[in-house]
């Protein structure tokens, strides 16, 4: 996994290296809801045995990927706003416009890297429950 970045408040960063951040964000995000796509096809799909304690599972599974499917796009449209103000920066702009641009900085990537682990502990989850349930072939 890409390391997104660090938290920081005793530092600044250029532009240059804002935008670059800012872009593996929106690479990331966009894998993560291409992910979200496929594990909702993944628990939908008829290759378990099904049980009522994994249908338990998948329909709690579902409403987790929904919510992770709702948080992706906002956070995506935080990342794409912030991208765009950051490109729209020159140099010659003023103390303020740097400082609105590194609060709002601070502001989304918490939320950004939360939000991967989340997601990334529910993926987990469901890979881990789901390995051992797979309809196995005659003759593995």
């Amino acid at each position: 996994m890409t390391i997104l970045s660090a938290p920081y408040s005793h530092f600044k960063r250029s532009r240059k290296q804002l935008l670059i951040l800012v872009s593996v964000w929106q690479e990331t995000l966009s894998a993560t809801k291409k992910e979200i796509s496929f594990l909702e096809m993944y628990i939908a799909s008829p290759i378990f045995y099904i049980t009522p304690e994994l249908l338990t599972e998948f329909i709690r599974y579902q409403a987790h990927l929904k919510k992770l499917k709702q948080q992706v796009e906002i956070i995506s449209a935080l990342a794409n706003k912030h991208f765009t103000v950051i490109q729209d920066w020159t140099e010659v702009d003023n103390a303020t416009l740097e400082n609105f641009i590194l609060l709002e900085h601070q502001k989304i990537e918490p939320q950004l890297l939360e939000f991967i682990k989340n997601y990334n502990n529910i993926k987990l989850d469901i890979f881990n429950y789901t390995g051992d349930k797979l309809i196995q072939k005659e003759g593995n």
